[in-house]
This record gives C-alpha cells, sequence and structure tokens, in this order.
C-alpha cells in the first residue's frame, strides 16, 4: 500500500519496525544503553503506525478512521497483556513479544471480520490497514512499557507496567501520537516526511515525560530523558525545515499542486 509521492512503501515500513522491534527487545536490559534500543522501538512503531493512519484517511473508510484507531490500539496494547500470559503459560518468555505480535494480527484481523460481514462496511484497505494498526500500536506498547522498565523480563512488566496501570496511559499517549497523522491527511499537500516526523516528534516528547517516571527502576534515566529531549528537538527542526519547504512550493505553485492525497484515485496498492 502506498499514496501517491510517497518515498517508502506501506510493506516496507511494516517489514522494518517488526523486525527491528523483535531485535531490539533483547537489548534493553543492556546497561546504560538499553533506553536507546526502547526508543527506537517506540520510533519505528511510531512510523508504522502514522504511515497506517495516513493511508486510512486517505481511504473511503476515513470517517470511522477515529474510533476504528481506538479500538485497535486498545487492541494493540492489550495484546501484551495475552503475548506475556501465553509465553508464561507455555514456558517461553523469551517468545513474548513475538507472542504479542501474533495476538495483535489475529485482534486486528477479527475487526475486519465484524466491519465486514455485521457493519457491512468494506474498502480494499481494511484488512491490510486494520492489521497494521494493531501490531503498530502493540510495538509501540513494547517499547514504552521496556523503556519505563529497562527491562524486557515479563515478570518486571507485569508488576510495573501492568500492574500500575501504566498500560492506560499507554493506550492515550499511542493515540495522540496517532491522531496528528490523521488530522495531517485532511489538509491538502500532505507530505509523508512532514508527518510522519511531527509524530515521532511526538512520541520523543511522550518519552520525556515515562522518562520521569522511570527514575524508581531507572539508574540510567538521566541519559534517556537526554536522548528524548535531544531526539524531539531534532525532529520538531526538521518538522519545521519540512513545512517550510511546502510553505514555499504552495506559495509558488498554489494548493493542489497536482499532489492530492485525498482522491481516492491516488490511493495505490501493491497487491
Amino acid at each position: 500500500m502506498k499514496l501517491k509521492n510517497d518515498l517508502y512503501s506501506q510493506d516496507l515500513i511494516a517489514l522494518v519496525a517488526i523486525v527491528v522491534s523483535l531485535v531490539c527487545v533483547f537489548f534493553t536490559e543492556v546497561p546504560l544503553v538499553g533506553g536507546f534500543f526502547s526508543v527506537l522501538i517506540l520510533v519505528v512503531g511510531t512510523i508504522y503506525a502514522s504511515n497506517t493512519i495516513r493511508i486510512i484517511g486517505a481511504s473511503t473508510i476515513t470517517k470511522q478512521g477515529n474510533s476504528i484507531d481506538y479500538l485497535l490500539t486498545a487492541c494493540g496494547c492489550i495484546s501484551s497483556l495475552a503475548g506475556t500470559s501465553l509465553s508464561v503459560m507455555f514456558d517461553l518468555k523469551y517468545l513474548f513479544p513475538l507472542f504479542s505480535i501474533l495476538v495483535a494480527a489475529f485482534s486486528g484481523y477479527m475487526l475486519v471480520l465484524i466491519m465486514r460481514y455485521i457493519l457491512k462496511v468494506d474498502d480494499k484497505i481494511m484488512t491490510k490497514s486494520f492489521i497494521s494498526i494493531s501490531v503498530s500500536s502493540m510495538i509501540c506498547s513494547l517499547g514504552m512499557a521496556t523503556f519505563i522498565c529497562s527491562s524486557y523480563a515479563t515478570d518486571t512488566i507485569y508488576t510495573v507496567v501492568m500492574k500500575s496501570g501504566y498500560t492506560i496511559l499507554q493506550i492515550i499517549l499511542i493515540l495522540l501520537i496517532k491522531q496528528l497523522s490523521y488530522n495531517a491527511t485532511k489538509g491538502p499537500n500532505e507530505d509523508q516526511k512532514r508527518t510522519i516526523t511531527l509524530a515521532v516528534a511526538y512520541a520523543f516528547l511522550s518519552l520525556i515525560a515515562l522518562a520521569i517516571i522511570s527514575i524508581p527502576q531507572n539508574p540510567y534515566w538521566i541519559i534517556d530523558l537526554s536522548i528524548c529531549i535531544i531526539g524531539c528537538y531534532i525532529c520538531i527542526k526538521k518538522f519545521i525545515k519540512f513545512s517550510k519547504h511546502q510553505a514555499a512550493s504552495v506559495r509558488y505553485h498554489g494548493f493542489y499542486q497536482g499532489n492530492k492525497s485525498q482522491d481516492k484515485g491516488d490511493l495505490k496498492l501493491d497487491d
């Protein structure tokens, strides 16, 4: 799936996000640099989620976009609970990220079936997009959880994050991150780079709050906080730069300069 003039396809972004998250999660316990890998997981999850929301925002199911996003984000975050439980049940604790992704994909597909056969709503991008939102939300939740705990151990995540109620906070933050992308698709000349950069900037902003929350569990919280502040600054600076370039282009060419990502005809599917 790819919108017109996008630099990167959705399938490539999905593949990179899943592989990076599954690999990086096992480095989140490394002293001093573990927080960096948690940040990386959230960043790739944010890129995956925001690009999916862009595609939904430009499709025929855009009117249901917000409510669908809420449901699938909750499914993705709750999949972390289910994945953790399954890994403990089968005594395969190191596979809990993989279990969580599989549960998230299954949850997204169940919602596709409900929309298609019960609510009678269908769209050619629905299956991939719904599964992508659920899986990307799970990846974002995984990044936030390991960032707070400085660990990927299932018992630690359960005690520090799930039992303490931080899962609700994660759902709220992830929804806010993705809402930026959805709002961006409502205007003319929406650009993939600019939209995703803003979403990643907000992801770093959310991690600043989580870095403060993680102080009791993380002796290196000041390093993680510094990474988040620097990342947020760089992304906002990039966003302003992209916005100025776009503004100059609009001033010269005017709005709707042959890049109408809102047109349903601009939505291209690779499959």
